[in-house]
């Protein structure tokens, strides 16, 4: 029964999923854009932009963890 609720996440969650996937889409574009306009010397931008990438992709997996939690569906 578990595997079940897995497989049908609570649609809020679902919504919040695709709103974090988006976002992290838009970072990567960020970071593309910044490769070609801004100098390699200002890593600090570049690290900022991996940084916000990497956190986009730690939230996307909390929540994936979360929506295996029984007490949430």
């Amino acid at each position: 029964m578990s595997f079940l609720r897995v497989q049908s996440p609570i649609p809020a969650a679902r919504a919040l999923e695709a709103q974090i996937a988006d976002l992290r889409d838009q970072v990567f574009a960020l970071a593309d854009t910044a490769r070609c306009i801004v100098p390699h010397d200002y890593t600090a931008l570049h690290v900022s932009l991996q940084t916000a990438s990497n956190e986009l992709g730690q939230a996307e997996r909390v929540l994936l963890e979360a929506q295996r939690d029984p007490a949430l569906v």
